[in-house]
Order: C-alpha cells, then structure tokens, then sequence
C-alpha cells in the first residue's frame, strides 16, 4: 500500500498491527518512531522475565510481541540505547 519493498522483512514487519497493550492496533513502525519508551519498557521486560526463567513465548500475543521486539533490534537507535540503559545499571 505504501510501495515498499515487499521483499523486505523488517518493512513488511513494521506494518504488523500490535495485538496488545496500550497501542493494540497501530503497527509497529508507527509505534517504533511514536513512542520509543514503550517499546524499551517491553525489550526490558521480556529480558527480565527471560532472566527469572518466567517467559512464555505461547500464544498469538506473544507472537507479536517477538515479532515487534525482533522488528525493534532493525534500528540502530534502539541498541543503541539499549546498550546505554545497560551500561547505566
């Protein structure tokens, strides 16, 4: 619809719908460029339940929360950042 390239995963990605939380329905570029905290929030939050042994990756939630989280690590602003928060701990 936009013209991209439909080759490309992370543009096809970025037009994945969310399918939870506050932004449930916007896509995941719209969330990646509106409000990059969230998506930080979520990143951490998955890493600590992964750290605690608590994550369940079952169900289509958790679908698109991998797929909004590996669509995230595409910008190079986000690890950047990431690698910031990290080191600031």
């Amino acid at each position: 619809m936009r013209g991209g390239d439909i080759s490309d995963k992370q543009e096809v990605l970025g037009e994945y719908v969310l399918q939870f939380g506050k932004y449930k329905g916007k896509l995941f570029r719209w969330l990646a460029e509106n409000d990059v905290g969230y998506v930080i929030y979520l990143i951490k939050k998955v890493r600590e339940e992964e750290r605690a042994g608590q994550f369940k990756p079952d169900g289509p939630k958790k679908d698109s929360l991998l797929s909004l989280l590996q669509y995230s690590y595409s910008y190079q602003e986000i690890k950047d950042l990431l690698l910031y928060l990290d080191s600031q701990v």
